[in-house]
């Protein structure tokens, strides 16, 4: 029994000292500063948002703002908040 203590104790410490070491080279490290998401404007932002006009004809359709439709646009597709507004109020007006 006291061989499962003394082994136990050993990979114990073994571990916590892997772990210190670990933690150690890791702190070290500069973080990496994350990529920062290109977005699309102009006719690219047109092209990505063009198979998506009948769903913003539904939704002007069913009441809801254009400023709210263009920001979620913006949002989920990657693309400048102006080109979305462009988009949704080019549709408005064209009915």
């Amino acid at each position: 029994m006291e061989l499962h203590h003394n082994v136990g104790r050993y990979f114990l410490i073994s571990n916590l000292i892997t772990y210190a070491r670990a933690r150690s080279e890791l702190g070290a490290r500069r973080p990496r500063e994350a990529a920062r998401p290109t977005v699309a404007s102009g006719e690219e932002a047109q092209s990505i948002l063009r198979p998506f006009e009948h769903n913003v004809r539904m939704l002007l359709r069913s009441g809801d703002m254009p400023e709210d439709i263009a920001r979620e646009l913006a949002r989920t597709h990657g693309v400048a908040p102006a080109a979305a507004q462009r988009f949704v109020e080019e549709l408005r007006a064209t009915g």
